[in-house]
């Protein structure tokens, strides 16, 4: 099974994280040069693991992670259905927030 997060959002957009021997990967400024320096992505803004075939994340940001719009509790795993629109810093992924899809084959 293929598991990886990609991004959908500015020139850069592609793979940022394949999950092959690690089921957990860290998203935000420290982690992925693909986000840049924008100040709606923190340094440490969420970490996304893949548990039993499902994908989950927790967000860890100051400015909040969205799934289709609504926004994640800080803190707590979420499960996201692969296909779906995560954004980083705002509801709709926009200049100056990411999007990103998690996909799976």
């Amino acid at each position: 099974m293929f598991y990886a997060l990609a991004s959908i959002v500015g020139s850069k957009g592609g793979i940022i994280a394949i999950f092959d021997n690690d089921p957990s990967q860290k998203v935000g400024r420290k982690y992925n040069d693909l986000l840049g320096t924008s100040t709606l992505v923190s340094r440490d803004h969420m970490e996304v693991k893949v548990e039993d075939g499902n994908f989950y994340l927790k967000d860890n940001s100051l400015n909040g992670t969205y799934i289709e719009g609504k926004k994640v509790p800080k803190g707590v795993w979420e499960k996201v259905v692969a296909g779906e629109i995560v954004s980083l810093g705002s509801p709709d992924p926009e200049p100056g927030a990411f999007g990103f899809i998690l996909l799976r084959n």
